[in-house]
């Protein structure tokens, strides 16, 4: 019984990781779809520098995002070879 419930809770944690990076994929992807709608609205904007600074403030949120992301991608590259060196061990 022990077996099972040690390789179901690893097969969890490593759909937990999989699902964590699917949602920063989305993040990520949002946050492009923000620079192109922000570029596309300002195209046309007068005078041209409020367009530029609208395009700063928007470029610094998804810096802060992105940084985020990284941070988080750490994170989770840390937890699966955590979680791959417990299967390893359990394997052996």
């Amino acid at each position: 019984m022990e077996k099972y419930s040690r390789d179901y809770a690893i097969n969890l944690l490593l759909v937990s990781i999989a699902e964590e990076e699917l949602a920063l994929a989305h993040i990520l992807r949002a946050e492009g779809d923000k620079i192109n709608f922000v570029i596309c609205k300002l195209k046309e904007c007068v005078p041209p520098a409020i367009a530029v600074e609208k395009i700063l403030e928007t470029n610094e949120s998804v810096r802060k995002t992105i940084i985020a992301a990284i941070k988080k991608e750490m994170l989770l590259e840390f937890k699966l070879e955590n979680v791959l060196a417990i299967k390893s061990e359990h394997h052996h």
